[in-house]
């Protein structure tokens, strides 16, 4: 026998932003989805210890216009946006892990609400592709700066010494000159599906 109370503390419990005014449901995140997401954590966790700026994994972000949205990870330097109950204003800098349900409006609408309320540095994560887009404000606007991604042994055995020594496999944020990101942790102990 079901218990409409249990049943309607679960609906109740689901996830969601909203875009607008308007509701949308997200999806539970996959076994990639979720390495990714704890592997950027870490990395960013681990740097920022005793540090002013502070990493959230799955926050409520509050933007004005009816927007709330839930990245997968934001950094956040000012200590005066976080309440109990989310971000409100701007991190400092967005990730978002893209996902079939979600690719479109985390490249498109969110990307421009992020843009509008200024957003110092948007990423987008190619969970299939293992890359990274990295998006930084510039005048106003999140402009393109740059593609990170692991490129396969196969690829990498047949590229010239030339193509090779042009392979970046560590780069940095637009916020910490000092922390050294390196492509492979971002995508450590993703299962092959």
């Amino acid at each position: 026998m079901n218990n409409p109370k249990l049943d309607y503390n679960y609906q109740d419990e689901r996830r969601q932003e909203m875009l607008d005014g308007k509701l949308y449901a997200m999806a539970s995140p996959s076994p990639n989805h979720s390495a990714i997401a704890y592997n950027l954590q870490k990395i960013f966790q681990t740097f920022l210890k005793g540090k002013q700026c502070t990493v959230h994994r799955e926050v409520d972000v509050f933007f004005p216009s009816n927007n709330r949205f839930i990245p997968d990870l934001s950094v956040v330097c000012d200590k005066n946006k976080l309440k109990s109950n989310g971000i409100i204003g701007s991190p400092d800098l967005v990730i978002e892990i893209l996902s079939p349900s979600t690719a479109g409006r985390d490249k498109g609408y969110k990307k421009r609400v992020y843009e509008q309320n200024g957003v110092k540095e948007y990423w987008l994560v190619d969970v299939v592709g293992r890359g990274v887009d990295v998006y930084l404000l510039e005048n106003g606007k999140l402009e393109f700066n740059c593609h990170y991604t692991i490129i396969p042994d196969y690829t990498i055995e047949v590229m010239t010494d030339e193509e090779k020594s042009l392979i970046i496999y560590e780069f940095k944020t637009s916020l910490f000159n000092d922390l050294i990101i390196t492509i492979k942790d971002i995508f450590e102990d993703m299962l092959d599906l």
